[in-house]
């Protein structure tokens, strides 16, 4: 349907409303959700705006990293613990930037300008736990802070820990796979952020679950579409169900049934046109 039309509106305030508060909401009746163990709304709105916020601490990749370098000898040596290891915690954060790896500089006339820190080296970590290493695959040794400057697809395959590779093949079946773990989360685009809440979603949902996406094609390539599309078949194929708007010809190719909303939008919107 044509912007307007009610298709947000149908998704947001009506089907996702009413699964999640288990009562009818913006219509008369709805049946058959039963089935579901859970309703999830993946939408382009901005995970978070707080720069200390990260993908690894979105998908929860960063408390994986943790547990490995707890266990390191220098981490025993210096009795740390794995909280102690993130960038958020007293005993970890770098103490000039505060966890932020840059700092703000204020001009006159001008907008706030961010400069790299040169404590830390945009680490966002303390010299004590950037102290502690732990050797990768490649027999190089990382520091907690050197691996969140890595991309999801280089960190795949450092460690053997298979549900830390397990997460970061997510990210790079969804083309997530060059983010930078550890970049702030208020950079990533529209599409970034919805697909890094699909693999968060991914991660920490079991059952059989109703998805709803609003344009989930919104901002990205064609391969990293054809990528997207094996993500929702993968997802049918575990007998999850999904609903989703969208404009896009190939996308919406896949569907096993197409409504369209209409005719117009604002009040000429909201009916449904083509079934």
């Amino acid at each position: 349907g044509v912007s307007g039309s009610g298709k947000s509106s149908l998704i947001k305030s009506v089907i996702y409303a009413s699964l999640a508060k288990k009562r009818p909401v913006g219509c008369d009746q709805i049946h058959g959700f039963e089935i579901f163990d859970d309703v999830l709304l993946i939408d382009q709105n901005p995970i978070a705006t707080n720069t200390l916020s990260c993908p690894a601490t979105i998908v929860g990749i960063l408390n994986l990293l943790q547990t490995e370098f707890a266990k390191s000898d220098q981490a025993k040596a210096l009795k740390l613990k794995k909280a102690d290891f993130s960038y958020q915690s007293k005993k970890g954060k770098c103490e000039t930037c505060k966890g932020y790896g840059e700092l703000k500089t204020s001009m006159d006339f001008m907008s706030d300008i961010w400069i790299l820190c040169d404590t830390c080296n945009g680490t966002r970590y303390h010299s004590q736990i950037n102290a502690c290493k732990i050797k990768g695959a490649d027999k190089v040794h990382y520091t907690i802070g050197k691996l969140l400057k890595l991309t999801s697809a280089e960190l795949i395959g450092l460690f053997k820990n298979d549900k830390l590779n397990t997460q970061l093949q997510q990210l790079v079946d969804l083309g997530l796979g060059h983010l930078q773990l550890g970049q702030a989360a208020n950079s990533l685009s529209g599409g970034e952020a919805q697909r890094l809440k699909l693999a968060t979603a991914l991660t920490n949902t079991k059952g059989q679950n109703l998805h709803l996406f609003d344009e989930p094609s919104n901002g990205l390539h064609q391969l990293d579409l054809i990528r997207l599309i094996n993500v929702f078949e993968n997802l049918i194929d575990q007998e999850h169900s999904i609903i989703f708007i969208e404009h896009n010809a190939s996308l919406i190719s896949i569907a096993n049934e197409q409504i369209k909303l209409g005719p117009g939008s604002g009040n000429d919107g909201g009916r449904i046109i083509e079934y």
